[in-house]
């Protein structure tokens, strides 16, 4: 949407231009100076035209790619957040599992003693 703004700039000042030029030659419309700034003009206006278009089908297929990485961002910020509880769960039967094999040393060593 950014890079719009600067053609949409430019072509008003082309057309301002073309105002301008207009009345500064105004009755003088069929001559060639005249002429010729007309059809560059309407040149201006036509290449103008088909960069707005590019850009916002641009901007289009940029908005979509935007949407389907917001996506995967939530489905991936999801899964990170199931994870992160499956370590702790994890880390806490780890502990669990060392206190046990504490105990069981010790019960060991009594027996063995």
């Amino acid at each position: 949407m950014d890079a719009i703004i600067p053609v949409l700039v430019a072509a008003i000042a082309a057309l301002g231009t073309l105002v301008a030029t207009q009345r500064r030659l105004s009755g003088k419309i069929q001559t060639s100076e005249a002429s010729s700034l007309w059809e560059e003009s309407s040149r201006l206006r036509d290449y103008l035209t088909k960069r707005v278009d590019e850009l916002e089908s641009r901007v289009d297929g940029l908005e979509k790619e935007r949407i389907d990485l917001r996506r995967e961002n939530d489905e991936l910020r999801g899964r990170n957040a199931d994870l992160a509880k499956t370590c702790d769960r994890l880390r806490r039967e780890r502990d669990d599992a060392r206190q046990e094999n504490e105990s069981l040393k010790n019960t060991i060593r009594k027996v063995m003693g």
